[in-house]
């Protein structure tokens, strides 16, 4: 069982270029005072690292931003745990959570403007003539 619980923010679409707010609150549901390091990435960008101690049921938010690419982005929290082993003490995946930031696309026409085009007209010199649409 983990020591640690994870709770991910993040909208569900994004539209490219937009900064998008990437929250993330991380807590200690052992019963003991821990040491737990978060990392988060969004694809393989490296978003945040921090180690925060935590007592137990205590927890402690993150945040921080990325531009959204003309792409999805997929969002990964993982959580490692400062724990003593047979060869020392060392750091040990405790838990991790994913979400998918899907990319917006480009907003409706404004009412008025929808439908398609059946034909253009160039004027020159006050002479104006069809141009074919295809």
């Amino acid at each position: 069982m983990p020591a640690s619980e994870i709770t991910l923010d993040v909208p569900a679409s994004a539209e490219v270029n937009a900064s998008v707010l990437v929250s993330a609150r991380i807590k200690n549901v052992s019963p003991y005072y821990d040491s737990f390091r978060t990392v988060i990435y969004a694809d393989e960008d490296l978003l945040l690292i921090h180690v925060q101690d935590l007592l137990s049921e205590a927890s402690h938010p993150y945040n921080t931003y990325f531009t959204m690419p003309s792409r999805d982005v997929t969002l990964l929290v993982r959580v490692a745990l400062w724990t003593f082993l047979s060869t020392g003490w060392q750091w040990v995946q405790d838990n991790s959570a994913t979400k998918l930031v899907a990319l917006a696309g480009p907003p409706p026409p404004p009412p008025g403007f929808s439908g398609s085009i059946s034909s253009k007209e160039l004027e020159y010199d006050h002479v104006k003539s069809a141009i074919p649409v295809y």
